[in-house]
């Protein structure tokens, strides 16, 4: 999927609607704002399955951290790098599709 916006600005944060979409998810993404790209980077992915939310949070320092509420608690737990995981294996997450990526500014 291709569409082109340009912005005035750089935006602090982008959240990209992936339900029902067959794709995977950019480690990072390069937007025109004036006349250069900016990238964004991968911090946030949104999974839906058996009647609830899950998500895996990407720190600065490339920490990938997965949370479920009701089995993890109140904590997340490492699962490792983002440079170690594919973009195809973050479309889904314990038997959970994605539905929701989030991008923001180094």
């Amino acid at each position: 999927m291709h569409r082109k916006t340009i912005f005035a600005s750089t935006p602090h944060l982008i959240a990209i609607n992936l339900f029902n979409c067959n794709t995977n998810p950019a480690k990072f993404i390069k937007l025109p704002v004036a006349n250069k790209d900016v990238t964004l980077r991968l911090r946030g992915l949104i999974y839906h399955g058996e009647f609830h939310f899950t998500s895996r949070i990407i720190t600065r320092d490339g920490k990938l951290w997965f949370y479920d509420g009701v089995t993890t608690g109140g904590t997340a737990n490492l699962e490792g790098f983002i440079e170690n995981i594919s973009e195809r294996e973050l479309r889904e997450c314990k038997g959970r599709k994605i539905v929701l990526a989030v991008y923001a500014r180094k």
